[in-house]
């Protein structure tokens, strides 16, 4: 009798890349991972999200309550000062952090601190396992992990991936809402990283803009030479 048949549930396949969920919902989310699609955008910035889930927790950590905080450039509110100094980093040719040697200017305070080696010559953070120098604490952190105690702390709430650094797992959840804020000035495409846009860059320019000082062997992105 085909009542009493146990009901066998309809699995949904993705025609890009072969991965199978149970909902079509979950199907056509994940389908825009493919096709850069992001039809849910945010009525007080300039994001726009694969998922409604995405931009509701965007919402939520960014403009909930009062926006009193807004960009000059593009109009996007935030209710917090930090983001909106975060987000004019997104504008091009901002460059608040100077250095008081040269007068350089920088996006990043990172950039910032890198540089100051050139006039001081000194590495104030060193790897307590090789003692590799390095300029930011962050970066030595992350050496440490990749390199020595194989340690994975930041973890996907999607997918369960872990990752010894928090930008790579930023990275990784781009995967997720199918964000791609890095785009090529000489082609416009997009990439959900700095590496991915650096390791681009080199198919118009030709260029390794880092190199080993013990082999030679060039890179497009100095966290690939560490």
């Amino acid at each position: 009798n085909s009542k009493d048949e146990p009901k066998v549930k309809e699995l949904h396949e993705c025609g890009h890349c072969g991965k199978v969920v149970k909902r079509r919902g979950d199907l056509t989310a994940h389908i825009r991972i493919h096709t850069g699609e992001r039809p849910h955008c945010c009525d007080y910035c300039t994001n726009a999200y694969a998922r409604k889930g995405d931009l509701v927790r965007h919402m939520q950590l960014t403009h909930t309550g009062d926006c009193p905080y807004s960009c000059d450039h593009c109009g996007s509110v935030f209710a917090k000062k930090f983001q909106l100094v975060k987000h004019m980093s997104v504008h091009k040719g901002e460059h608040p952090y100077s250095c008081d040697h040269c007068g350089s200017t920088f996006k990043e305070k990172r950039s910032l601190a890198k540089h100051m080696i050139t006039h001081t010559g000194e590495y104030p953070y060193s790897c307590s396992y090789c003692g590799h120098g390095f300029a930011l604490k962050g970066d030595m952190v992350i050496h440490t992990r990749r390199i020595h105690t194989g340690e994975r702390p930041y973890s996907c709430e999607h997918c369960g991936s872990a990752f010894k650094d928090k930008y790579t797992l930023v990275v990784h959840l781009r995967s997720h809402t199918g964000e791609r804020p890095y785009s090529c000035d000489h082609c416009g495409s997009t990439f959900k990283g700095k590496r991915s846009l650096a390791k681009h860059m080199i198919t118009h320019t030709g260029e390794y803009p880092y190199s080993c000082s013990y082999c030679g062997h060039g890179f497009a992105a100095k966290g690939d030479m560490v």
